[in-house]
């Protein structure tokens, strides 16, 4: 068996050592996993946010929709109306007058 000058085997320090290194590199990891849940968090409320404006977006688009086909509704009245406008202003040909006379 291998020991060290202090008759410490050398498997004891080896074992001491590399637990030492594990235990420092967990530290790190456990440092990325709260960050990562954090960042998890903050983007679950960003896709609510997105979801809520999306919803907004959707609502706004029927208004808008329903207005363009009023607007379009009314042009077409008032095309109508100009048509029956222009229809009555017309010049309309007139027959020609007949004289008609009764002579004795």
């Amino acid at each position: 068996m291998l020991t060290l000058g202090s008759g410490i085997p050398a498997v004891d320090v080896f074992v001491v050592l590399s637990g030492t290194f594990s235990i420092a590199a967990t530290f790190p990891l456990l440092f990325l996993a709260l960050r990562s849940f954090r960042d998890g968090r903050a983007l679950r409320h960003l896709q609510l946010e997105v979801t809520q404006l999306m919803h907004e977006v959707h609502d706004l688009q029927g208004d808008i929709h329903q207005d363009q086909r009023t607007a379009v509704s009314r042009l077409e009245d008032t095309q109508r109306k100009l048509d029956d406008v222009a229809e009555l202003a017309r010049p309309r040909r007139r027959l020609p007058r007949l004289r008609v006379s009764l002579e004795r």
